[in-house]
């Protein structure tokens, strides 16, 4: 997305949701698809808003694909799972609205410490319960790594980025879009 103009998109955004502060110093991910911005509302709660510029968009099954993670993620109620507060959309901009969360991904958490084994397995079972709750419903996530796992500082891990998840209900089911470090032989 280093091709969009942020203060044109963050003043777009204050349209959107007015009343909130829009701040573009947030955690975005590595895909280059979207941009994260914190939304602050008047009584000083945070929110993280993920933002998808239309026009970056290569058609209509990618727009299907953020209409579908949307779609899942509001069918989907899980501890482990991060929680979709709503979502808009205008000529210009995809946006999804989350809680913000305190703490780290796996990836920033691995290299500040060295973990007990306890610890490590506690982990483990947390994201395979995500997992179950997602196959559940139909969803398999695709994209497991590191910076899709959020250790929140009171120790609960919550699985993120469903742009490339595949859902039961679907018609578009391409090629996997996952992180190749990280696929299964299969995909």
């Amino acid at each position: 997305m280093a091709s969009i103009n942020i203060k044109q998109v963050k003043k777009d955004l204050q349209a959107l949701y007015p009343g909130f502060v829009v701040d573009e110093n947030a955690p975005s991910g590595k895909n280059g698809f979207s941009k994260n911005f914190i939304l602050t509302d008047g009584q000083g709660k945070k929110f993280l808003l993920k933002v998808i510029v239309k026009n970056k968009l290569t058609g209509d099954i990618n727009f299907q694909q953020a209409k579908d993670e949307v779609t899942a993620l509001n069918s989907l109620n899980s501890t482990y799972i991060v929680k979709l507060l709503e979502h808009k959309e205008n000529n210009d901009y995809f946006c999804m609205k989350f809680d913000f969360l305190e703490g780290q991904t796996l990836q920033q958490f691995s290299n500040s410490k060295i973990y007990s084994e306890k610890e490590v397995i506690d982990f483990a079972i947390q994201v395979l319960r995500g997992l179950v709750d997602l196959r559940r419903q139909g969803i398999v996530h695709q994209d497991i790594k590191p910076d899709n796992l959020f250790i929140k500082n009171n120790g609960e891990v919550i699985l993120l980025d469903f742009g490339s998840a595949r859902f039961k209900k679907s018609p578009f089911r391409g090629a996997s879009r996952s992180n190749h470090n990280y696929s299964s032989p299969e995909q």
